[in-house]
């Protein structure tokens, strides 16, 4: 998706059964930021235990510290080698592998 309203809007027309185990949020996607989609996902019962992570390239802790205080399991710093990148996608499949 291009942006956080993409992201609300996926999720809103999804059947029970379509929707996703992992959310993926990029921190400073346009429209909605990653805050403000884990915000409205907290608002609907229906996602609330979809585990949700954020991906930025930011590594200011008020941001991190923001996004696991509005249901993140995980924030991640995007990485600048291949070896970080397989790390993380483990990790994120490990994430979501566990939510089914």
């Amino acid at each position: 998706m291009a942006n956080g309203q993409q992201v609300i809007e996926f999720l809103q027309n999804c059947t029970d059964t379509d929707l996703p185990s992992l959310i993926i949020l990029d921190y400073k996607m346009p429209i909605l930021n990653a805050v403000e989609v884990l915000d409205r996902i907290q608002l609907n019962a229906r996602f609330q235990t979809i585990p949700k992570v954020v991906w930025s390239s930011s590594r200011q802790p008020e941001h991190v510290q923001v996004c696991i205080n509005k249901g993140a399991v995980n924030y991640f710093v995007k990485p600048n080698k291949i070896n970080d990148l397989r790390q993380i996608v483990q990790q994120m499949l490990a994430i979501s592998n566990e939510a089914n």
